[in-house]
């Protein structure tokens, strides 16, 4: 389904009902959505650290990055104004905040203990980097899942110029349905003038 930015930046041709369930709203929300992250990005920061293992250069671990950083401050955003969440979102909100802080405490006791195991006369600068990239990963893999915009199944398509919004329950479709069709607009995006994916 998509919604023109026309509405979804004001917050009043939203519906009153969340996307994944279709239950009234409990809280509603400004947040920030982006297009989607392409996955191939996401695949050089583990492999620049195995390489900077095998050649002891730690720069390459860092060049990993630089990628995924050029995709993602190139990518078209939009601001979400009063988006409907449930009850049950705002709970799956808390709890996927609650896992990302305890795998990151977790990964921070992890790269205490490496540096603790290291001793002066033994030093592998490898075991330091292994639990750096925990803490990377822990967070590039968990925290997304706890953002509104991922509970809101929705990323920005058409340049920016609407949002697409990922399998809604149907609850939501209609109610979307009909504020899209009291506005002139239609939920397949064939309205809008540059093509959505």
């Amino acid at each position: 389904m998509i919604m023109p930015d026309s509405l979804v930046v004001t917050g009043t041709g939203l519906p009153d009902v969340c996307v994944r369930h279709g239950s009234p709203a409990l809280a509603k929300q400004d947040f920030k959505v982006f297009t989607r992250m392409p996955w191939w990005p996401f695949l050089f920061v583990p492999v620049m650290a195995v390489v900077s293992l095998f050649f002891a250069t730690h720069w390459l671990a860092a060049a990993g990055a630089v990628p995924y950083l050029a995709v993602r401050v190139r990518r078209d955003s939009l601001d979400v104004r009063a988006w409907a969440f449930c009850r049950a979102c705002v709970k799956t909100h808390v709890v996927r905040l609650l896992i990302t802080m305890a795998i990151f405490l977790a990964g921070v006791a992890a790269t205490v203990w490496i540096f603790a195991a290291v001793t002066d006369e033994e030093q592998h600068p490898e075991l330091w980097l292994l639990g750096v990239l925990v803490l990377v990963v822990a967070g590039f893999a968990f925290y997304p899942l706890s953002t509104w915009r991922f509970i809101a199944r929705a990323h920005v398509v058409g340049g920016g110029s609407a949002v697409k919004v990922r399998d809604p329950h149907p609850g939501y479709a209609a109610a979307a349905e009909q504020r899209l069709a009291a506005s002139g607009y239609r939920p397949d995006g064939s309205h809008l003038p540059v093509a959505v994916a």
